[in-house]
């Protein structure tokens, strides 16, 4: 798990900051435990041949740019 956040700690997180997070969900346990959740994407990529006429249920396509070589100026 990570945080995704724009506004996150870029830095490796050290002992003390960790101990501020366990303190943080133990003041927010819960008889059933803690109030955690995680959100799981998964994608893949697949190349060549044209997209089909329909898409199959629960998925998507996502146009990406691609890539253009550098220009070697030396």
């Amino acid at each position: 798990a990570r945080n995704a956040s724009a506004e996150r700690h870029r830095a490796l997180t050290g002992r003390r900051r960790l101990t501020q997070v366990v303190a943080g969900y133990e003041e927010r346990r819960e008889a059933a435990g803690l109030p955690a959740t995680y959100e799981i994407i998964y994608g893949a990529a697949f190349g060549g041949g044209p997209p089909p006429a329909e898409m199959p249920p629960g998925e998507h396509r996502v146009p990406l740019p691609i890539p253009r070589r550098r220009e070697d100026n030396r």
